[in-house]
């Protein structure tokens, strides 16, 4: 058979079946089933066969990816056409059209899971192949046939769960077998995506206690709600210490080692005596009817979590903060300060961080050469002990757009797989290709922004860049760059200034002095700070105020501010600008001397009180 044969041929493979049987995807009445290429909750992958050519076709709703048998090997396994093809063969019957009874995995079987009825009838199993391959066979007339064709779906260990009175639902096989071994009744449904609400009916009346893979704990609370209705109650487990690369009950037991297994049983138990109660927004006691607000004596009596504050007055879990100042200032160096401290738990700046956090920077603008001499100066003095908690992704090269599905579903894979407390964005800028300075635009960003904030209860920082001068002096949020929404969005606003130090302090370059300033939404904002970098470990250390010169000011720096505000600026607004870096009488006394040297020339405004308008002598030029 030719390979456009083969191609005709497999594109008719029945594809309900053939995913049911090699990925153990289920489907409703309608042929629709969870999408595995994006964090889908309802089924918006359909499956369909052509009336005109009798080819088999998948489409997504969610994500938009489609295609035929081969294009789903493709995006799923990362195969090409010739190696899709040379897969199915080897997976093919005598009928090369079909899906038969010999079709199985390639690999070795690892495991055999059996599903059977309350009184122990076999339905089905589940076969587990090396490499995390999986295949389902039914039991019928006495022996094992591929697929399920619409067996009746139960739980894991049936019989066992229907007599007991205290239960873990897990999310696998393996997670059971490893749990029964201390002498617990476990079940799963074989995967979290495969959770019905009739499964809950086998609860009723016992103890329940989900654990489910770090990273689903929105599927958990999904099945905890369902079972809350008849269980005597319901636990979610939060188990301390998985990670992303240990994140299942069976990780957590074997990080323990040679530890009995009397011990381990007692450990999983005083996590369970240590777990609240699950109680669902719908049978919480607080909850409102629908249309009524609470009033106030309720909502004073809401258990909510306290605020989850990383470092004082900087970031937070679930929070939004935007670093912001001009080019060039040391922005990313000060995040990357920031993210460092938070991973070895270490105070920074007089800033208290009470103990190490989970750190992701992701940066698109600084080359992969250049990001890697920052980080060993930055961590030339640092231990090691801690590295592992500072996650970073470079996509200087390979830009991710949250403007568009993929560079969505790219960073939601990042979140998923790191589980970071903190995530880095720098710089915003480079993360979308929409106007910043359309509100419309920039609101659809900053959106998704929140919903990863929300979806995976991370704190962002945002890195950003002050908008170009003008004559009025902007304060606040209003000095960012592009659309007022912008600012408006975040909880907290860190600004970093240049500050011209004084001729004694200049045995570190000028550019390394800086001032940082907070605007805060939900706390008393703290004064100013003025700060210097440390040239050969690239860290910002607190200096003091009075290192900055007044002399300086009196014709560079009052200069230059006149320059960047296109020339001419309201000698008031100017004095606001400087107020923190030097006294009123200082700032008096550098404009006079610029006036008496020529640099600068004043005028007197039309306007109420006469205000003064300082202008460069010769304009710009």
């Amino acid at each position: 058979m030719n390979r456009d044969a083969r191609i005709e041929c497999a594109k008719k493979i029945d594809l309900v079946e053939f995913l049911k049987s090699h990925y153990s995807m289920t489907f409703d009445s309608y042929d629709r089933t969870i999408c595995p290429f994006h964090n889908d909750h309802d089924p918006s992958l359909s499956v369909f066969k052509s009336k005109k050519d009798g080819c088999w076709r998948w489409h997504c709703l969610g994500c938009g990816e489609g295609g035929d048998i081969l294009d789903f090997l493709k995006l799923k396994e990362g195969l090409g056409l010739a190696k899709g093809l040379a897969l199915l063969r080897e997976m093919g019957t005598d009928k090369p059209c079909s899906i038969g009874p010999r079709m199985t995995p390639v690999g070795k079987l690892v495991a055999s899971y059996d599903y059977a009825d309350e009184s122990g009838v076999p339905l089905y199993r589940r076969l587990r192949f090396e490499g995390k391959k999986f295949r389902m066979e039914r039991f019928a007339n006495g022996k094992w046939i591929s697929a399920l064709n619409g067996t009746r779906r139960v739980l894991y260990d049936l019989p066992q769960l229907v007599r007991a009175s205290e239960v873990l639902l897990l999310e696998g096989e393996k997670d059971c077998e490893t749990v029964k071994a201390l002498g617990f009744t476990a079940t799963t449904m074989g995967s979290v995506n495969q959770w019905k609400a009739e499964f809950a009916a086998w609860f009723k009346d016992k103890d329940v206690y989900i654990c489910f893979d770090v990273g689903n704990e929105k599927q958990a609370a999904r099945a905890a709600s369902d079972i809350t209705r008849v269980a005597k109650s319901v636990k979610i487990l939060g188990l301390p210490g998985l990670t992303e690369r240990e994140q299942d009950i069976t990780d957590w037991f074997e990080r323990m080692g040679e530890t009995s297994l009397d011990e381990k049983r007692t450990r999983l138990l005083d996590v369970v005596e240590k777990t609240r109660v699950f109680e669902p927004a719908a049978s919480n006691p607080e909850a409102k009817p629908a249309g009524r607000a609470l009033t106030l004596t309720e909502f004073l009596k809401k258990d909510v979590s306290p605020r989850d504050i990383f470092m004082d007055n900087w970031v937070e879990r679930e929070h939004l903060t935007i670093l912001a100042g001009p080019q060039k200032a040391g922005k990313s160096i000060l995040s990357v300060n920031l993210g460092l401290s938070l991973a070895y738990g270490k105070d920074f700046l007089g800033f208290k961080v009470p103990h190490p956090r989970r750190v992701l920077y992701v940066q698109q603008e600084i080359s992969e050469p250049a990001m890697l001499e920052r980080l060993r100066q930055m961590t030339s003095r640092m231990t090691s002990s801690c590295s592992d908690n500072f996650m970073i992704e470079n996509t200087a090269g390979n830009p991710l757009k949250l403007s568009t599905a993929a560079g969505r579903e790219r960073l939601r894979k990042l979140l998923a797989d790191n589980r970071p407390d903190l995530l880095i964005l720098d710089p915003l800028s480079t993360f979308h290709d929409k106007e910043e300075n359309s509100s419309t635009e920039m609101a659809t960003v900053l959106e998704t922004i929140s919903e990863l904030k929300s979806e995976f209860t991370v704190g962002i920082l945002l890195i950003h860049h002050f908008g170009k001068p003008s004559l009025a002096v902007r304060k606040g949020s209003h000095r960012l760059r592009g659309s007022s929404v912008i600012g408006d969005r975040a909880d907290s606003l860190i600004m970093l200034d240049p500050v011209k130090p004084c001729h004694s302090m200049q045995n570190t370059s000028p550019d390394c002095y800086g001032q940082i300033s907070f605007d805060l939404r939900n706390d008393a904002s703290p004064s100013p700070i003025a700060v210097v970098r440390e040239p050969t470990t690239l860290w910002y250390k607190r200096t003091s105020q009075g290192g900055f010169s007044s002399r300086k000011l009196s014709e560079d720096r009052i200069v230059e501010i006149v320059r960047a505000h296109g020339g001419q600026i309201r000698q008031s607004d100017l004095e606001r600008q400087l107020k923190g870096t030097a006294s009123r009488g200082t700032v008096l006394k550098a404009i006079g001397n610029a006036r008496k040297t020529g640099l600068l020339v004043a005028d007197s405004l039309p306007e109420r009180g006469k205000p003064v308008l300082l202008k460069l002598q010769g304009g710009l030029s």
